[in-house]
């Protein structure tokens, strides 16, 4: 490697791009929706332009190049080594994939944002709730992912905005599938013909259970003006929910369909709100309140 390469305003950004295009597919196209994603405005042209070499200003290369290597970390764990001019293997414990989302706008008679390529990144989610002025509800299979939220990663990416939420006086719902039920019996063991893991997840929901109610009680020592409740339900899941504020005008929701033999993280989601989408958000509000018909509070 030459001394000119690696001195290269640009080098990173090109090292970046190959590790992508080699791990993950990904064309420059791919790359810019998923840095303006991330809120890095740049243009597939002047993407381009970067790879290519040619003159582009300091300024933009250093934004480009931290986008790069977020979206590097979040979906790879590698990272930049400067003494080795290279990108290398984080091996984190406790890494989990975190795919970056791309959002495309649907354009028809009313308008929805389709994520594509599946569970929306952390802090899109957090920014999404924190649009909530008197409910959150929330309702998962397994909840594994939300639950980790609060154990796995630093109280600030996720738990203190619940906490702020509660403060706030906002009251908090989540439900998961009974894990004792027939339903969940059948649902799993299902799954697991195309999904070998499915087979251990009562096990799985048995242990969120017992972090969800540690939580509960950490949450009550606050006295929060809010309160945070948890259920069960009995019946075969079709989707994930997000829903902000479902009685007001405001109201807004996440909606992720679990396709059959793919991953739930996977699953493409869609994001509207009530004032645009009359129509569809009532059906799936509909649906979500027939869900936890009957669910048992935890």
């Amino acid at each position: 490697m030459s001394d000119k390469a690696e001195k290269s305003p640009n080098f990173i950004i090109k090292k970046g791009f190959d590790l992508l295009q080699a791990k993950k597919a990904y064309s420059q196209r791919d790359i810019v929706n998923k840095l303006k994603a991330l809120d890095v405005q740049v243009s597939v042209a002047h993407f381009n332009n970067i790879i290519s070499g040619k003159r582009v200003g300091q300024k933009t290369i250093l934004i480009v190049e931290q986008g790069v290597m977020e979206i590097i970390k979040k979906e790879i764990d590698f990272y930049y080594n400067e003494v080795k001019t290279d990108f290398e293997w984080c091996n984190t414990p406790s890494w989990q994939e975190e795919i970056v989302s791309v959002m495309k706008k649907v354009q028809d008679k009313n308008s929805f944002l389709l994520h594509e390529n599946g569970r929306l990144a952390l802090h899109h989610k957090t920014d999404f709730i924190n649009t909530a002025n008197k409910e959150l509800i929330e309702l998962g299979v397994r909840m594994k992912s939300f639950s980790d939220y609060f154990y796995f990663r630093n109280d600030a990416e996720y738990k203190n905005h619940i906490f702020a939420l509660l403060e706030r006086g906002i009251n908090i719902k989540s439900y998961l599938i009974d894990p004792t039920s027939q339903q969940a019996s059948l649902y799993f063991r299902d799954r697991t013909k195309w999904l070998e893991e499915e087979i251990d997840s009562p096990r799985v929901i048995d242990q969120v259970i017992i972090r969800l109610k540690k939580l509960q009680k950490e949450i009550e020592s606050h006295k929060f003006q809010g309160k945070m409740e948890m259920y069960t339900y009995n019946h075969i899941p079709n989707n994930h929910f997000l829903i902000v504020d479902p009685e007001t005008p405001q109201a807004r929701m996440i909606v992720s369909h679990y396709l059959y033999g793919i991953t739930r993280a996977n699953c493409p989601v869609m994001e509207f709100e009530k004032k645009d989408n009359r129509v569809l958000f009532r059906k799936y509000y509909n649906s979500f309140k027939m869900m936890v018909d009957g669910a048992k509070r935890i």
